[in-house]
């Protein structure tokens, strides 16, 4: 699958889309240009169906993509946990909590739970 992404200025202007040919190097565009640019969106070039959307430097879709960024930016360092640095990605991923886990290990086992049920979800909506 071959992938269009665009980078979008804050006065809503689009640059001429990047084309990526890989999962793995759509993850390392995403991490490298989210903190660079207000929004980003991925596209697939053949049906120009939305893969994935970023916003203020957070992913928001799909949400299986949300949770992995979570999990890179907050849960990177076993000994550093911050529980409102978490609390603040996750809001900014549009990811919903009703209550702040207070360890590193309750926060992945969290991410861990999210994560099949948005893998399954997201599965299910692509057929």
């Amino acid at each position: 699958m071959a992938y269009s992404c665009y980078k979008v200025e804050g006065n809503g202007q689009y640059h001429s889309p990047d084309y990526i040919d890989t999962v793995e190097e759509l993850w390392e565009y995403i991490t490298q240009y989210k903190n660079l640019f207000p929004a980003i969106m991925i596209t697939d070039t053949s049906s120009d169906e939305m893969i994935a959307e970023v916003k203020n430097g957070h992913v928001v879709y799909p949400m299986y993509l949300a949770i992995l960024d979570v999990r890179t930016e907050c849960l990177f360092n076993v000994d550093q946990f911050d529980p409102q640095r978490f609390q603040e990605h996750m809001k900014g991923s549009e990811l919903k909590l009703d209550s702040i886990p207070v360890s590193i290990h309750g926060a992945m086992a969290l991410l861990d739970n999210l994560q099949i049920q948005a893998q399954r979800q997201y599965e299910e909506d692509r057929l």
